[in-house]
């Protein structure tokens, strides 16, 4: 079980916190209100993204204030903009703090063990941060980001997003209704961790122009090869591309290049190579 799945395990098992103050493993721990929550992270707030942010906010905590880190700059801008008003800068807390504090790398198992959620441990955190995101969506808790065409193929090759996708009510990966149903899963699948990679980006564009030709090859009237059956283009005629290509270079088809290139050039061009 992840650090963060422990902290959700924990949060299930309490009252709702209305504010859940972030602070640095590196910084003293902020004063906190009754019916607060501080949360020491596991590691500098500079290096987390906005997907163990948006888990929190899906599962007991109503705000999140984050206290500024010492030594580096925060992505409070990336944070905003994702969540929206839901989280903000530490508000200092004049009275006595009477809140409760943990430390994500050491989460207790919960007292209230009857009220835990069931089967916690069997999810990862791209699980949670799926789960959080459609959560928040469903309830119109956050902003909704710019979507591309992009996360449609992302979300059939992802293990995770397709999963998800299966269980889902809307028939929302057909190419007819991704861009009419289920915005939660699209928002979801936005905010993936394996979607924000640079290079799956690069990866999912090719396969996207790639899936594209083939959609627009689909729409043409379409006739079976008379040689291997496969269904073709009719306007290439009786034979498909490649049949037509083996009918006209029948010893190129059969013999392998690295052969053919040794035989004698008048007789390779006699043989069509």
């Amino acid at each position: 079980m992840t650090n963060l799945a422990r902290l959700v395990r924990w949060l299930a098992a309490h009252d709702e916190i209305d504010t859940a103050v972030l602070h640095c493993p590196h910084t003293e721990r902020p004063k906190v209100a009754r019916r607060c929550l501080s949360i020491r992270w596991d590691d500098c707030l500079a290096n987390v993204d906005v997907r163990p942010l948006a888990v929190l906010l899906a599962n007991g905590c109503n705000y999140l204030q984050v206290y500024a880190c010492p030594e580096r700059e925060l992505p409070s801008d990336a944070w905003k903009s994702a969540l929206g008003d839901l989280i903000g800068p530490y508000e200092e807390v004049n009275r006595i703090g009477q809140g409760e504090g943990l430390d994500m790398a050491s989460v207790p198992f919960p007292r209230r063990q009857l009220f835990a959620v069931t089967g916690i441990g069997e999810k990862d955190d791209q699980d949670l941060a799926y789960e959080a995101f459609h959560e928040l969506v469903t309830q119109q808790a956050i902003p909704l980001p710019e979507m591309t065409a992009e996360e449609r193929l992302h979300a059939m090759r992802c293990p995770c997003c397709s999963a998800h996708a299966s269980d889902c009510k809307v028939s929302w990966l057909t190419d007819e209704g991704w861009l009419e149903s289920c915005l939660a899963c699209r928002v979801s699948v936005h905010y993936c961790a394996e979607f924000s990679d640079d290079e799956t980006k690069r990866e999912d564009e090719i396969g996207l122009s790639l899936l594209e030709a083939f959609e627009a090859r689909k729409e043409l009237p379409q006739a079976k090869c008379v040689e291997c059956g496969n269904l073709h283009p009719k306007s290439e005629g009786k034979l498909c591309a490649l049949c037509k290509w083996r009918s006209e270079r029948p010893f190129e088809a059969t013999m392998p290049p690295e052969v053919l290139e040794k035989l004698p050039e008048a007789l390779r061009k006699r043989l069509g190579g």
